[in-house]
Order: structure tokens, then sequence, then C-alpha cells
């Protein structure tokens, strides 16, 4: 079945990271300062592979998961046998281990003072970003989703990765001159608040793996919002689907459940009944 474009969509494959809402951009950085913000994306990847484990142990450590999960599972189911136990012993053993493995290289880099010095030069060129793009103080920082799409013949599909079906992105939002803006460190977004014409609850669940709150998916803080996380981390929840209808085109904005009281707040638009 064919998709509404997502503002915050694009084309899989294409060679540049243009989303499909972008006739909707107000504002942008300077030339300096995102060449700034790259470099800065650099270092924080290099940082990112000092704190990981190579490559062939993180394969390692997961196909261990996947032995000791299938061989404990089913011990559970009776007669257990001595190799079974000797089994589960050593590969939990193993798991264990190169998880600590693990937290202790992101220790050590999260203590180092290149990591102190990175993050003090990351706040100075994040103010700096804000400050071109005229995001105010008050701001909200709001999860929404994105996704990827592919032409199927005339229609539009959404690309799914495995299990990920959208990738949850911490936006600036605020409202400013009867228009909802929403920012990014590069970018600002303005959509007028009348072509917010309505709003409908998912009847599938997104699923991704980034998480910007405070406290995890977990917590009984989003209980009501019925929130599930499986053993690979992925985050499963429904979305409001935001109906725009305007002058530069008919779009759809995704509103991840657990921040749908904030944007009708924000915006002052119901859910469809």
């Amino acid at each position: 079945m064919a998709v509404n474009k997502n503002i915050f969509g694009m084309l899989s494959g294409q060679e540049s990271d243009d989303f499909f809402g972008d006739v909707f951009v107000t504002r942008t950085i300077s030339a300096q300062t995102e060449q700034q913000l790259e470099q800065a994306q650099q270092q924080a990847d290099q940082m990112d592979e000092k704190s990981a484990l190579p490559v062939w142990l993180s394969i390692a450590k997961w196909f261990d998961f996947l032995g000791a999960v299938t061989i404990t599972c089913g011990a559970l189911q009776g007669n257990i046998q001595t190799w079974e136990i000797i089994a589960i012993v050593v590969l939990w053993g193993i798991y264990i281990g190169l998880t600590l493995l693990e937290r202790n290289k992101q220790k050590q880099v999260a203590v180092s003072d290149q990591f102190g010095d990175f993050m003090q030069d990351v706040d100075k060129l994040t103010l700096q970003a804000k400050q071109e793009l005229h995001i105010p103080e008050n701001a909200l920082d709001m999860d929404l989703l994105m996704c990827a799409y592919k032409m199927k013949g005339d229609e539009l599909k959404r690309v799914d990765s495995g299990l990920t079906s959208h990738l949850n992105q911490e936006f600036f939002v605020w409202t400013e001159k009867n228009m909802l803006c929403l920012g990014l460190l590069d970018k600002v977004w303005e959509i007028p608040l009348d072509s917010l014409k309505s709003a409908t609850l998912s009847k599938e669940k997104a699923s991704f793996t980034q998480w910007h709150k405070e406290k995890p998916p977990t917590d009984k803080l989003y209980k009501p919002y019925k929130i599930t996380v499986n053993s690979y981390e992925h985050i499963f929840c429904k979305y409001y689907t935001v109906n725009i209808e305007d002058v530069k085109g008919e779009f759809v904005l995704l509103v991840p459940v657990f921040e749908w009281d904030v944007f009708s707040k924000l915006t002052g638009l119901q859910m469809k009944s």
C-alpha cells in the first residue's frame, strides 16, 4: 500500500541527504559552522571506535548470546543434561566477560582528557549553531520519526531495514509567528500551524534503536504508552500521523506516542476520533 510522504523521509539509495519536507526549510547555518559540525562528527566516530569491541569480538559476542539463550531455553523444558549445564555456564560467562570488557573500554574513553576537551568543544559548537539559527532558549527537545522510501512502480513505499522501520531523531521544537518550528543543528523547518489538519494513531508500531530521554523506555513513566524493547535493544511503540496540507504539498509528520501530549498542547492539534 502506498504511503504519504514523511516530512523527514528520503528516497533510499539517493546520494543527497535531502528530506521530502525540505521545502519548509527557512534557516540554515553558515558553511563554516557546517564544516565544524562535520569535523566534530568525525571525531565522535573515532572515539566511538575506540570505545567499541573489535568487529570480530562484537560478532562473537552476538553469536555467543544467541547460543546461550537457545541452550538455556532448551534446558528449561526439563531433563537438563550435564553438557547443557556446562555450556550454559561457559557461554554466559563469555558473554558477561565481553560485556564487562566493552564497558571498561567505554569508561576509559569517557574519563580521558581528550573526551573532556571534545565535549567542551561540542557544547560551544552547539551554542554557536543554535544562535545562528535563532533557536530560542525555551525550545522543547522532542523526538520525531524519520524513515526511508523507495519507488515501486508509481507508488512510494517505506523501506525497512531488518527489524528497524524508523529512525528516532531528537529535534528542537517551538512555535513562532503561527509557525511550528522544527530544528536540528544545521537547519530549521517552519510549517504553518493551520496546515496541520488532523492526527491519527497508527495501527502498527514503529521500531527503532535510538533513545534520547533520561529514563529508559522500560521505566514506569512510559508504561501508559505500551512501549516494548526486545533482546536486540529495538524499541517498539505506536505513533501519531499528523496530516499536513499546505501550498507546498501534502506531507505527514510522525510523532511517537510518548511525545503526543506535549505536541498537542504546543500546536493545539487534537487526535482525530
